[in-house]
C-alpha cells in the first residue's frame, strides 16, 4: 500500500529515534497477530507507530500493516513494488515495441549481452545440429517423433482442400476432428504457408523449424524471469545454459518434433511472465502507464488463450494460474498488501482471453465449450476472491481460516461447476478416462517420471533433467520455504507452477517439459549460489534486498580471472554432462534413422509405380513409426490407431489364410523388424513366416501364399513384405505325390537372394494347382513356367503345360 510507504518515509524522516524501533518489528517472522508484551517496545514508541499507521489492530492484536513497503523505506529503497524486480513493471519488458525500447534496460551491459546471445544460440545449436540431417533429407522433410505427423496432416489437408484463412466460410468449414483438437499449431502453419505460397514443402519446414525459433524465445523470457526475481544477471544467464542442456526441454524443442510442445512451452511462459510482473507491481506503478499495463494484460490474455487453442489439455495448464492466484492473494491479505491491481489486470486479462477463445467458438465452431469458456469461468474466480479478500479485511479473519475458507470456497466452485455446467463436467470426465486408460500405459510418455522402466525413483528424473534435477529441486524446496515465511509474490507464482508441474510429472512424463522450465530458474539460482559457497563467485540474494541494487537494480556480469574462469566452466560441464548426453540420446530415438528412410521412401516408389492408393498402398508397422510410413507413402497420417490395434495381434497369427482374408482390403505393406527375435516368436507365427523366411515352406508350417517380401535390409533389421492375391497355377505331373516348386528372388536394396520353396500335392490324375506370391521362373515336375508380376497382383492362373494366363 503506497500509503504505508509515505506514512514510514514522513515517520521516519520526522523521528530517525524510531527506525531501530522499526527494524525491530520487522525481525518479527510471525504474521499472526501479536500483543504489545511480545515485543521489546516502549509505549511510547509503540503508541507513534501506531499512530502512524504502520501498526493495524486485528483480533486483538497488532501486525505491521504492510510489512514489504515498510521495510522498502527502512532499506533505502524508493521502489513501491516488493524487491523482487528491479524498478517499476517498466524495466522488464515483454513483447513487440515495448521489448525493444527496453531491452538495454536488461541486457545494458556488452559483457551480459555477449553472453546472452551466445547462450541463445547454442540454445538453437543444441537443438538444431545433432539431427539436421535427419530432418532434411534429399527433398524431403522428415518429422522427428509420431505424434507430430498428425499436425502434418492437418496442415497438408487444409493446403490440399483449398481451404481460404480469410475465408470465414472456410474458417467454418473444418472438421470436426480438427475443431476439438490442438488447433492453434495447424492454424499458425497453415496461415504462415499459405502466405508465401501454399505448398506442403513450405508448411513441412515451417513446422520442422517452429520448435527451434520457440525454443530460443522460451530461453530469452526465462531470463528475463530468473533476472528479474533475483536483481542478478548470473542467474539468469545461468538458468538459460541450463535450459539449454535440459534433455526433456531440448528434444521437445528439436528441429522437427513438430508437435504442441514448443508452442505450449513459449505460451506457459508468457503467461508466467506476465503474471509475475503484475504480482510484483503496485497499483501505482501499473497506474503510470497505460501502455506498460496493457501490454502486461494483452500478453496475459493472450498467452491464457494460446494455451487453451493449442492443446486438448490446455485446461491443465491453466490451472497453476488460478492456484498461484489464490496462493498471492492469501498472501497479500496476510501481508497486508493490496489484492485490487493484481485481481483488476488479471480479470482484465481473462476478459481479453474470454474473447480469444469465446469468438471463434461461437463464430466457427471452434474448440469445445470447455475449453473456450475457461477464461470466463477464470474471471467468475477472480471476482470471487476478490469478495473473499474484501471479507477477510472487513472482518478480520485470521490467516488460518482465511486459508481454509479459500479452499472450501474453491472446492464448492468446482463442485457447482460440475453439477451445473454440462459442458465442462463432460469435458472432467473425458480427461479423467483419458487419465484411467491411458495413464502408465505402453506409451512412453503416459509413465510416471519415476517409472521403473526408464530409471526408477532414483534415475529416472535424471534421464529428463540431467543433473540439475538436484540443483532445481534444492532450489524449489528452498524458494517454497521463503515463499511461506515471507510475501514474496514473484517466487510464489514460480513455486506453485513448479511444484504443479512436478506433481503432474510424476503422474505422466509429458509434464516434465513443462516442469523443466521452471526447473532451469530454480537450478540457475542454486548454481550461482553453489558457486558463492566454493568463493567463486559473489553470494547471490535469493530475494535481493534494496540496498543491493544500484544504478538499475540489476547485478551485472564480472569477468573473473582466468583459473575462475576454468573452474565455473569445469563445474558446469560436469553440473551439465548428463543432460548434454542425454540430449542427444533422446533426439537420436525420436529421428528417422536412414534405415526407417530407405525403407518408406522404397514403399513410395514401389506403391507410386504401381498407381497404388489408399488404402490398399497402407502400411502397418509398430505403430510408434506407423505415422511416419504413412505420410511418405500415401500422405494419410491422421492415426496410428489401427497400427496400434493389430500389428501385434496380426503379428502372432498362425493361419496365414485367415490373416490374408482378415487384412487383405485395409493392409497393403507389413513392416516387420527383429526387434520380436528377442522374443523367440513361435515358429508358425506370420513374424517367424515373414521375418525370418520370407514366405518359404519351414518344417513347422506351409508356405505363404498371399505375402511375399519386396524388400530387405542386409542385417535383415527391417523386411517389407506385400500382401497379393498370388497367381494360380495349374498343371499336371505324377499322380499322388508332393511336388516341390521352387524360384529365387532378388530383394533390394541391397540384392539380398531369397529361395521360395513350396510343397504342392497332385492327385489321383496329377493334377496340381498352388498359389504364388512371387513372380519368376519355376520348374515343376520337369515343367518350366515363368510366373508374371500381373499375374501376382490380379490373381490370375498362369497353366504349366502351355505357360499361359488365365
Amino acid at each position: 500500500m503506497p500509503e504505508v510507504r509515505d506514512a514510514t518515509a514522513e515517520l521516519i524522516s520526522e523521528q530517525p529515534e524510531l527506525e531501530s524501533a522499526v527494524r525491530t518489528l520487522l525481525e518479527v517472522e510471525t504474521e499472526e497477530p501479536w500483543q504489545f508484551d511480545d515485543v521489546p517496545l516502549d509505549t511510547g514508541e509503540f503508541g507513534e507507530l501506531v499512530s502512524a499507521g504502520l501498526l493495524e489492530k486485528r483480533n486483538s492484536g497488532y501486525v505491521l500493516a504492510d510489512r514489504n513497503q515498510i521495510e522498502a523505506v527502512i532499506e533505502g529503497s524508493d521502489h513501491a513494488n516488493t524487491g523482487l524486480f528491479p524498478g517499476r513493471v517498466n524495466e522488464i519488458p515483454l513483447v513487440g515495441t515495448y521489448v525493444a525500447a527496453r531491452w538495454r534496460t536488461v541486457v545494458d551491459n556488452r559483457v551480459d549481452a555477449t553472453i546472452l546471445l551466445v547462450l541463445l544460440t547454442i540454445t538453437g545449436l543444441v537443438r538444431t545440429v545433432p539431427s539436421y540431417g535427419s530432418v532434411f533429407r534429399r527433398g524431403h522433410t522428415i518429422i522427428a517423433g509420431n505424434d507430430p505427423y498428425l499436425f502434418v496432416y492437418w496442415v497438408e489437408y487444409l493446403l490440399n482442400e483449398g481451404f481460404q484463412p480469410f475465408d470465414p466460410g472456410s474458417l467454418a468449414a473444418f472438421p470436426d476432428a480438427l475443431i476439438n483438437h490442438d488447433l492453434l499449431l495447424v492454424v499458425a502453419v497453415w496461415v504462415t504457408a499459405t502466405i508465401f505460397g501454399g505448398s506442403t514443402a513450405t508448411a513441412d519446414v515451417l513446422l520442422a523449424w517452429y520448435p527451434v525459433v520457440a525454443s530460443v524465445f522460451v530461453a530469452g523470457l526465462l531470463y528475463l524471469i530468473a533476472t528479474g526475481l533475483t536483481a542478478d544477471r548470473r542467474v539468469g544467464l545461468a538458468t538459460v545454459a541450463v535450459f539449454a542442456f535440459t534433455p526433456v526441454a531440448a528434444y521437445r524443442m528439436m528441429i522437427g518434433f513438430a508437435d504442441h510442445d514448443a508452442i505450449d512451452f513459449l505460451f506457459l511462459t508468457i503467461t508466467v511472465l506476465s503474471v509475475v510482473l503484475i504480482a510484483t507491481s503496485d497499483e501505482d506503478a501499473l497506474r503510470e502507464s497505460r501502455l506498460k499495463t496493457t501490454t502486461l494484460i494483452v500478453a496475459l490474455g493472450v498467452g491464457v488463450a494460446a494455451q487453451l487453442i493449442a492443446w486438448r489439455g490446455g485446461p491443465l495448464l491453466v490451472l497453476p494460474l488460478a492456484i498461484a492466484l489464490a496462493a498471492l492473494v492469501i498472501s497479500m491479505v496476510r501481508s497486508g498488501a493490496s489484492v485490487r491491481p493484481l485481481l483488476a489486470s488479471v480479470a482484465t486479462a481473462m476478459v481479453v482471453a474470454s474473447v480469444l477463445t469465446m469468438t471463434p467458438h461461437l463464430a466457427f465452431g471452434w474448440l469445445p465449450l470447455y475449453r473456450a469458456a475457461v477464461p470466463l469461468m477464470a474471471l467468475g474466480g477472480v471476482f470471487g476472491l476478490g469478495i473473499f479478500a474484501g471479507a477477510v479485511r472487513h472482518y478480520s479473519i485470521s490467516f488460518r481460516t482465511a486459508v481454509a475458507g479459500v479452499t472450501i470456497l474453491s472446492g464448492l466452485a468446482l463442485v457447482g461447476a460440475w453439477a451445473f455446467v454440462p459442458s465442462l463436467s463432460a469435458g472432467i470426465q473425458g480427461f479423467l478416462d483419458y487419465m484411467a486408460t491411458y495413464t502408465w500405459s505402453e506409451i512412453g510418455e503416459t509413465r510416471s517420471l519415476f517409472d521403473a522402466g526408464t530409471g526408477g525413483i532414483v534415475f529416472g528424473p535424471f534421464l529428463l533433467l540431467g543433473f540439475t534435477w538436484l540443483l532445481g529441486l534444492g532450489g524449489l524446496v528452498a524458494l517454497s520455504v521463503i515463499t511461506y515465511r515471507r510475501h514474496t509474490p514473484g517466487w510464489l507464482v514460480l513455486v506453485v507452477y513448479g511444484w504443479f508441474f512436478l506433481a503432474m510429472a510424476i503422474v505422466q512424463k509429458r509434464f516434465a517439459g513443462q516442469f523443466a522450465l521452471f526447473n532451469a530458474v530454480f537450478a540457475g539460482i542454486t548454481f550461482v549460489h553453489l558457486t558463492a559457497l566454493m568463493d567463486l563467485s559473489q553470494p547471490v540474494q535469493w530475494v535481493p534486498a534494496a540496498e543491493e541494487r544500484a544504478g538499475d537494480g540489476v547485478r551485472a556480469i564480472s569477468i573473473p580471472g582466468r583459473g575462475t574462469l576454468i573452474r565455473l566452466g569445469t563445474i558446469f560441464l560436469l553440473v551439465s554432462s548428463l543432460g548434454m548426453h542425454q540430449t542427444e540420446l533422446k533426439q537420436s530415438q525420436l529421428v528417422t534413422d536412414d534405415e526407417r528412410y530407405d525403407a518408406a521412401t522404397f514403399i513410395e516408389t514401389f506403391a507410386a509405380e504401381r498407381a497404388m492408393s489408399y488404402p490398399e498402398n497402407y502400411v502397418l508397422s509398430l505403430w510408434g513409426r506407423n505415422r511416419l510410413f504413412n505420410h511418405v507413402v500415401s500422405g494419410e497420417s491422421l492415426s496410428y490407431r489401427y497400427a496400434k490395434s493389430n500389428y501385434i495381434s496380426f503379428l502372432a497369427m498362425n493361419n496365414a489364410t485367415r490373416a490374408f482374408e482378415q487384412y487383405k482390403d485395409r493392409v497393403g505393406f507389413v513392416v516387420t523388424r527383429n526387434f520380436l527375435n528377442s522374443m523367440s516368436p513361435p515358429p508358425r507365427s506370420m513374424q517367424t513366416r515373414l521375418h525370418d523366411k520370407y514366405g518359404s515352406l519351414t518344417d513347422a508350417a506351409p508356405a505363404l501364399t498371399h505375402f511375399r517380401a519386396i524388400y530387405t535390409t542386409p542385417d535383415r533389421s527391417i523386411t517389407i513384405s506385400q500382401l497379393v492375391p498370388g497367381a494360380r497355377v495349374d498343371g499336371t505331373g505324377p499322380a499322388n505325390q508332393t511336388v516341390t516348386v521352387t524360384t529365387t528372388v532378388t530383394l533390394p536394396p541391397a540384392g539380398k537372394t531369397i529361395t521360395y520353396e513350396q510343397h504342392v500335392e497332385t492327385d489321383t490324375n496329377g493334377t496340381f494347382r498352388f498359389v504364388t506370391p512371387y513372380p519368376g521362373s519355376y520348374t515343376i515336375a520337369g515343367e518350366n513356367v515363368t510366373v508374371d508380376e500381373r499375374s501376382v497382383l490380379s490373381g490370375s492362373t498362369v497353366n504349366v503345360s502351355n505357360g499361359t494366363t488365365g
